[in-house]
């Protein structure tokens, strides 16, 4: 009877079965649990995005100033228009109407239009037009519940330069990101619509100078604008003051007289430059917008002047009879030469089977001492010094004096220059190194190159008995409305003697008294200074160089000048010379 109340087993297929159902069911309970109350939030949000648009609100950039507090870089706010494409099957009766107000034709707008809509996801608002009229503002402002999804955007900014083509290089401008590298730029938390720094310090700082961008939410209903919704308001760069001396610039752009090259000012204790200007120059505030397309094509393409050239940091040129004063140094720390020694220049020297001869004083300079070596800058003796020296020794002193390599100014262009060597003659020109080629470069021709940086850092170093500073543009950033001093790094200390360097500058200052530089001597301000005149190739008039410090007895600052192809540096570098320094007299104590 027992077996008889007994239940058959269950089959093992049907046990699986029912364990498959289970599964199954805890599976969409799972899922509608993750659906109906984990991912509610995110479908609220998706639902509301479709309706709403944000728009990047651009933060201004840090402005940009002189020593004294002038403004260098500025924003002026302008008005721009922005344009909510409409959903998919609609379309904007209202685009004519817009055209006609913006003064453009309805071909131009839908160009703009689709330009813009190909850079962005669908949907996205476009910015279709800078730089509003007053009137144009009013207008779209009264009739944006008239016209379908368009928006006055208040808070955009155009960088203006009120210094103009005087600061341009230094300063530098802004654009917009390069399409190549905006895909990097949007990682980096960049928007599309903002404008980075391209050249000079506007470049070299950007970190300091770009805010935070901020946004703003709006709620559109078939496609047109109905509300703000949600706005986070951006957050402005830091201003940043630098060392320039925005009336010596001025001063200093005026006198060049847009002459093709460079002049730097600096304080030789401090590393501060005063004045860099490079010319001809160019006007940052006439390369943005169609109204100044022509102007924009037409410094890119002067291939003589190159206005954007940056002449005193990125030229590479030979120093001429500037790179005596090394030569010089190098003699006197060898003890190849000191202030007695003394040569009979006879206007040429042989070296192999190379005859060098004096240009401007051929018949020679008779019996000289070593500084009026310097001040009357005689070939003979410089060659002769620099063949005893060697190129090894020379080309290590001038490297220990800032050349072929960068010096680290805080602008981004600056170029290492050359200093030549047995390895760099054989490697480009498959020739071994003679003495001729050590008595070239010992009065700065054949191989050597220098920017102008270079050789004004040679004399700062010079100046300061070897212990010279980076130069620098940097004076203080402002900090959550405190001004911190900028953080530089320390001065180098060369290894030479400061009796070496007291040589070579009573050396310059006898090239004033009685020298190449003499037209200086009664401008009112006591200086010492070098010149140079340096050849270069197919033919054309040689560089015209000059550089020195003044006052003399307590030297405040440092000056550097080169006019490219401008002849005989005593007929052109030196009266400019004398020109700037007297003005400067005008301008800061003396």
């Amino acid at each position: 009877m027992a077996d008889s109340d007994a239940k058959p087993p269950v089959p093992p297929n049907i046990t699986t079965f029912r364990w498959i159902i289970l599964i199954i069911f805890i599976l969409l309970l799972a899922r509608l649990f993750w659906m109906q109350v984990l991912k509610y939030p995110d479908f609220v949000r998706g639902a509301i995005s479709n309706k709403i648009r944000t728009i990047p609100q651009i933060a201004p950039r840090g402005q940009i100033f002189d020593r004294a507090g002038r403004p260098l870089a500025v924003n002026e706010p302008v008005f721009s228009l922005i344009y909510f494409p409409p959903m998919k099957g609609e379309k904007d009766v209202y685009l004519p109407e817009i055209a006609r107000y913006l003064a453009i034709t309805l071909d131009e707008l839908n160009e703009r239009i689709a330009k813009e809509t190909k850079k962005r996801y669908r949907f996205q608002p476009i910015p279709i037009y800078d730089d509003l009229t007053l009137d144009q503002v009013t207008i779209f402002s009264e009739f944006k519940d008239t016209f379908a999804g368009i928006f006055v955007e208040e808070n955009n900014y155009r960088r203006r330069y009120p210094y103009g083509a005087a600061v341009a290089h230094v300063i530098g401008y802004t654009g917009l990101i390069n399409e190549e590298n905006l895909a990097l730029m949007l990682d980096y938390g960049y928007e599309r619509e903002e404008f980075i720094g391209l050249t000079g310090v506007e470049k070299h700082y950007e970190n300091i100078l770009r805010g935070r961008p901020g946004k703003r939410d709006i709620e559109i209903s078939k496609g047109q604008y109905k509300r703000e919704i949600n706005y986070i308001p951006p957050r402005s760069g830091n201003d940043i003051y630098l060392t320039i001396d925005v009336d010596v610039q001025t001063m200093v752009h005026k006198a060049l007289r847009k002459r093709r090259g460079t002049v730097i000012i600096s304080k030789p204790k401090t590393g501060e430059i005063i004045a860099m200007v490079s010319s001809p120059s160019f006007d940052p505030n006439r390369l943005r917008g169609a109204e100044n397309a022509d102007y924009a094509t037409g410094i890119q393409n002067d291939t003589i002047g190159k206005p954007q050239f940056f002449r005193s940091i990125s030229g590479k040129y030979a120093p001429g009879s500037t790179f005596k004063l090394v030569t010089a140094l190098a003699g006197l720390e060898t003890g190849n030469a000191s202030e007695n020694t003394q040569w009979t220049c006879t206007g040429k020297y042989k070296a192999g089977t190379r005859v060098f001869r004096e240009h401007y004083t051929p018949q020679g300079h008779g019996p000289i001492v070593f500084k009026d070596a310097i001040g009357k800058s005689c070939d003979v003796a410089f060659w002769s010094l620099g063949v005893k020296i060697g190129p090894t020794k020379l080309g290590h002193y001038a490297r220990m004096l800032g050349f072929g390599d960068r010096l680290g100014i805080d602008i981004d262009g600056e170029k290492t220059g050359r200093v030549p060597d047995k390895e760099y003659k054989l490697k480009h020109w498959k020739e071994d190194w003679f003495d001729g080629d050590t008595a070239n470069m010992a009065i700065g021709q054949g191989f050597v190159e220098s920017t102008p940086l270079q050789v004004l850092w040679c004399v700062n170093a010079i100046v300061t008995d070897g212990v010279v500073p980076v130069p620098h543009v940097l004076n203080a950033e402002m900090r959550g409305g405190e001004l911190v001093s900028a953080n530089l790094p320390q001065p180098k200390r060369l290894d030479i003697s400061p009796n070496s360097t007291r040589i070579i500058r009573e050396g310059m200052r006898r090239a004033v008294l009685y020298g190449t530089c003499k037209q200086l001597r009664n401008i009112g301000i006591s200086c010492a200074g070098k010149t140079g005149t340096a050849d270069v190739p197919h033919g054309e008039e040689p560089h015209a160089w000059f550089v020195g410090f003044f006052p003399y007895d307590n030297p405040e600052y440092s000056i550097v000048i080169l006019l490219e192809n401008a002849g005989k540096s005593s007929d052109s570098s030196v009266p400019l010379a004398g020109e700037i320094i007297k003005n400067m007299s005008d301008i800061v104590d003396l």
